[in-house]
């Protein structure tokens, strides 16, 4: 069978924001909005966490490793 692992697709997450800085992400967000006033940097992990499960690249990194002290939901 052959996937393209979503190339092409664009996604809109609204949530608590993402990590800019994560290494899976920051390559794949192609525009940000703040619907709160509060910014868009993601201050509990999971925002990031929804945007990391679709947005995820096949490198073998995770936000458990990429954060150490934040928990991944």
């Amino acid at each position: 069978m052959d996937f393209n692992h979503g190339k092409g697709v664009k996604v809109a997450v609204l949530d608590t924001g993402v990590d800019l800085d994560h290494p899976d992400l920051k390559t794949a967000i192609i525009g940000t909005r703040d619907f709160t006033g509060d910014g868009v940097e993601d201050k509990n992990g999971h925002g990031t966490h929804c945007a990391g499960v679709i947005g995820a690249r096949l490198n073998d990194v995770v936000l458990s490793e990429w954060r150490q002290n934040q928990s991944s939901w």
